[in-house]
């Protein structure tokens, strides 16, 4: 059919576009990508892609300043913008220029006298939490 033709001319360009179309066809739901992996050979890098679009689609349930700024944080530029072309947010959503940097080190840390392990790790969510919730400013 269509599809499988279109999907086997992109097979070696794996790009967010296509992914952000499959989703679509998947009926915008985990489970619908799961029939598309089992009924068409798709790279995983594309599958790993539709699950990351739909996973920035969730956290754009409600498309905020704050909302896009955490999914480009998580997601990237473009996995963020298929979501919110997916969502049809409003054009003012669309001028994604930087994706916010955590600025908070491991070497920091060390600095401030933690040593390396799981205390360190969870200092490090921590302080990650704070920021996200103070607007990842």
């Amino acid at each position: 059919n269509a599809l499988t033709k279109l999907i086997k001319q992109q097979k070696d360009k794996t790009d967010e576009a296509m992914a952000a179309r499959l989703v679509m066809v998947a009926g915008l739901k985990r489970s619908g990508v799961t029939r598309i992996k089992e009924e068409l050979r798709l790279p995983n890098k594309m599958i790993a892609q539709m699950l990351e679009i739909l996973s920035a689609i969730k956290m754009l349930d409600v498309v905020s300043d704050h909302s896009v700024k955490l999914s480009l944080y998580r997601h990237g530029i473009d996995l963020t913008r298929q979501a919110l072309l997916i969502k049809g947010a409003p054009a003012k959503f669309m001028k994604l220029e930087a994706v916010p940097v955590f600025p908070v080190t491991g070497k920091m840390l060390l600095k401030e006298g933690f040593t390396a392990g799981p205390a360190m790790g969870r200092e490090l969510k921590r302080r990650e939490a704070a920021w996200i919730k103070a607007g990842l400013i």
